[in-house]
């Protein structure tokens, strides 16, 4: 009896993507089912929609992969990615995720795209600003960069904006994997606030510089600015169709039990902005944006109370929901712990990870096939693939 490959492709698309990835040695005609790239897609927004094969990047002086088990409780095993070929491993920061692939930089001359899932890289050419000086080079302020895939133009885009110490000046250039060439973003485009973005204690903690991407737009927070009359914190994006910069208003984040304003933090649940609001870190409510754009659909997913345990309550991010459903959130609590938080009963259950770091930035990411440039490159890739033909080989 011979399944019709339609109901083949239905059962496949449930499937962890490792599974995937063993399959194409069965036949011919499932290999050439799960390198379509209709079949990707399918995978990737089945994947999507029921928070199902969701991993972790785990940075601390290695880069850590975590795929996370269906059920929350078991433990997890970190696997150190040694194939990820930059000179000094330590400096390596991953400052954003899109469809499986996950971006990777050391310096503006050390930088690409990687699938941890696949294996597959992609080196960008080297940014290169022919109007800079050494001088403007010598006095960097900060460089603010973000990642993300523009589903309008079918692209991923990483965007670079440097500031200057002493200079009014701002650098803002954005690169396109399919044009694999960088653009420079004309500076009448570029708002002025953006050279005052930089906060020494705010954004050198935790992963904040780096941009929180959704609905195609990049995310930053504009912090409080007393003395140029910033009286109140504000989002900033960049959407990657129009490459054209816009500020986002916060929900009214004024509380009763509080007479401090929170510390504010990005985050994104399942494709849509949230704002963590830390109050004083005795407690964080989470709020998300359900129609992008429209100020008024800001509402308030949940609070979280500081557990008694927990004496540190300085840093909460919300990385993903539990497969299936939104009964269960997982945490990063100040960058040394991951919890699983019933929204509920209102309790925590740690994420146990056999190999993990002491001290971490997390980025969650899906396990996707989604190719890079037809160009691109993978370790041992030419014997990896005389390894694979010769194991369809035998099991054809």
């Amino acid at each position: 009896m011979i399944v019709p490959i339609d109901i083949v492709s239905d059962i496949f698309i449930q499937l962890p993507t490792k599974s995937l990835l063993r399959f194409r040695c069965i036949s011919k005609p499932c290999c050439s089912l799960i390198d379509t790239q209709p079949f990707i897609n399918q995978q990737l927004n089945h994947s999507l929609n029921t928070n199902s094969n969701v991993a972790l990047i785990l940075k601390s002086l290695y880069i850590y992969s975590v795929p996370l088990l269906d059920n929350p409780n078991p433990n997890n095993n970190a696997h150190l990615l040694h194939d990820i070929p930059f000179e000094f491993a330590g400096g390596t920061e991953a400052f954003g995720s899109s469809n499986g692939l996950v971006a990777f930089r050391n310096s503006d001359k050390d930088t690409l795209l990687y699938n941890p899932t696949t294996k597959k890289l992609f080196r960008i050419i080297p940014y290169h600003n022919d109007v800079a000086t050494a001088a403007d080079v010598a006095t960097a302020a900060y460089v603010f960069h973000g990642f993300g895939f523009d589903s309008v133009s079918n692209d991923y885009k990483i965007l670079r904006i440097a500031t200057y110490v002493g200079n009014a000046r701002i650098d803002v250039n954005l690169f396109s994997l399919s044009d694999n060439s960088w653009i420079r973003i004309s500076n009448a485009d570029v708002p002025a606030y953006l050279r005052f973005m930089f906060e020494f204690y705010y954004h050198l903690l935790h992963g904040r510089g780096y941009a929180v991407f959704a609905n195609n737009v990049l995310h930053w927070i504009m912090p409080i600015k007393v003395e140029l009359g910033i009286l109140l914190p504000f989002i900033v994006g960049f959407n990657l169709t129009s490459h054209t910069f816009a500020q986002l208003t916060l929900p009214d984040l004024r509380s009763e039990s509080s007479d401090f304003f929170p510390q504010i933090d990005l985050a994104v649940l399942s494709g849509s902005l949230c704002v963590v609001c830390n109050y004083s870190q005795e407690f964080v409510d989470v709020w998300m944006m359900k129609e992008y754009g429209v100020i008024s659909s800001w509402t308030k997913l949940f609070t979280v109370q500081r557990p008694k345990t927990v004496r540190d309550f300085s840093f909460l991010r919300p990385l993903t929901y539990s497969k299936n459903c939104e009964d269960k959130v997982l945490l990063e609590l100040n960058s040394d712990k991951l919890v699983w938080y019933d929204l509920e009963r209102k309790k925590f259950n740690t994420l146990r990870i056999d190999g993990a770091p002491d001290t971490f930035v997390s980025m969650p990411y899906v396990s996707s096939l989604v190719p890079l440039r037809e160009d691109d490159v993978s370790l041992n890739l030419q014997k990896e693939q005389e390894q694979s033909r010769q194991q369809c080989r035998k099991k054809r």
